[in-house]
């Protein structure tokens, strides 16, 4: 057994510890920062109006009335009864015409 060569692996056992340890140590170190980093971004603030905070007026009534007199069957059906929709089916002899033609 050689006692030089017995030193010099000796000597580098420590090296290589300490460059894996400064490795993981800095590869850590960059994790934290990236994390905190994307957590950053993604909280953005927003934009503060430069006339100042807005005022919430304060008259709006708490109740809404529930079910007016234009809100019922009866009337939605008289309207619906009322709408004109001309003569749907002359108009589609028509389109059937131009169709058939092509």
């Amino acid at each position: 057994m050689d006692p030089v060569n017995d030193g010099q692996i000796s000597n580098n056992m420590p090296q290589k510890k300490s460059k894996t340890v400064l490795i993981v140590v800095a590869v850590v170190i960059i994790a934290i920062i990236a994390i905190a980093w994307w957590q950053m971004g993604g909280k953005k603030e927003p934009p503060v109006s430069e006339t100042g905070p807005t005022e919430v007026p304060t008259d709006v009534p708490s109740e809404v009335p529930t079910g007016t007199l234009e809100d019922t069957t009866p009337v939605i059906n008289q309207e619906l009864q009322s709408i004109n929709t001309g003569d749907i089916e002359k108009e589609f002899q028509q389109i059937d015409k131009d169709l058939n033609n092509l």
